[in-house]
């Protein structure tokens, strides 16, 4: 038997196929896509349903896709229907996903621990502290935290970020550029760039991929995969604040001038820069977002409270020529109506 995915995000699974003795082995996985179960004739389960245990799975027949295989679970054969292949969807038991303290909000930490033993308000403070304004990478650092607690946040908080480092580069001036993997495999860039007169800047990335298309940029040709979430835009910021704390620096500005256009992903960009400037401190005018020129979204930052500068990327100061790079200038009304947008922003704001 060979088995396909099936669309079903996160989704536990399991796949039997039905063997000429008493018992049959059911394979176990977890997996993102999921498209249904061949057998080795590859008669594939096609806009039918498959009904075991009072588990109902529709699955329809796509192409073969890899799948995280577990261990198998041993089942008597005649617990299984008699047509062949059989897809069970069945519950297993899975690791939790440990609480990320880089992201996680500081009133809803409060509220967990307090759920864990009626720690009191302070400890969350505490732990919050040791990670993001010392920047330790280690529970046992925490001397003032209860050893109790210190086991409990091993077993089930992560201090290390869920962004995966996959390459981190860094250059004589003290530039640091790192290449991040999300959960879901895509690749993100993040650069820490000091000055002379002791700025930190942090640049940063708003989407996995980017749409706008702009012949001169690499990430523009690879075309666009997904939005980031609120919460891994700001794990990009906060792990370079408290790594700059540990070291009693800290980080200075932001400029959202990383992966993506960050105004095509507006709602998740302002929420983490609400963050950025709540709760690591970043002045909002000390953030920085730039655009290609996303008219609409131009408009609906003049009218935020939170009063970030806004950079916009012109390139040529003719309409042919702009457009011939930047394909998106003809999408949101060419140059005049970019123009006109950014003198409103102007005069709304009073920020250049």
């Amino acid at each position: 038997m060979r088995s396909v995915t099936m669309k079903f995000a996160t989704t536990l699974f399991c796949v039997a196929h039905k063997q000429h003795r008493q018992w049959a082995v059911v394979t176990a996985f977890t997996t993102t896509h999921c498209n249904g179960v061949a057998n080795n004739n590859n008669n594939i389960l096609s806009g039918r349903s498959r009904i075991f245990g009072g588990s109902k799975l529709w699955a329809s027949s796509s192409s073969t896709t890899s799948t995280l295989e577990a261990a198998p679970v041993v089942v008597p054969v005649a617990a299984i229907p008699a047509a062949t292949p059989v897809v069970v969807v069945t519950p297993l038991v899975v690791a939790p996903v440990k609480i990320n303290l880089h992201t996680i909000k500081a009133e809803e930490f409060r509220t967990l621990l307090k759920s864990w033993g009626n720690y009191p308000e302070y400890r969350a403070d505490q732990i919050l502290h040791w990670v993001r304004e010392k920047g330790v990478l280690s529970f046992d650092d925490m001397n003032n935290i209860p050893k109790k607690l210190r086991q409990l946040l091993k077993d089930h908080a992560d201090i290390g970020g869920t962004l995966e480092l996959e390459v981190e580069l860094k250059s004589k001036d003290g530039t640091i550029k790192r290449a991040y993997r999300l959960w879901d495999g895509q690749l993100i860039e993040s650069v820490l760039m000091p000055y002379e007169d002791g700025r930190n800047t942090a640049c940063i990335s708003s989407q996995a991929g980017c749409a706008m298309g702009c012949v001169f940029c690499a990430t523009g040709q690879m075309g666009f995969a997904r939005q980031l979430t609120p919460d891994e835009i700001f794990e990009q910021v906060a792990r370079f604040a408290s790594e700059l704390k540990a070291e009693d620096k800290r980080l200075s500005n932001v400029v959202m001038m990383g992966m993506g256009e960050p105004l095509a992903n507006y709602r998740n960009v302002m929420e983490a820069i609400g963050r950025m400037n709540h709760d690591l401190g970043i002045g909002a005018r000390k953030i920085t977002v730039s655009t290609v020129g996303i008219v609409p979204n131009i408009r609906k930052l003049m009218t935020s409270d939170l009063q970030v500068r806004l950079a916009v990327s012109l390139h040529c100061s003719t309409e042919e020529e702009r457009s011939a790079l930047l394909p998106a200038n003809k999408r949101y009304g060419g140059l005049d109506t970019l123009m006109r947008t950014i003198q409103e922003y102007i005069d709304t704001t009073k920020r250049r």
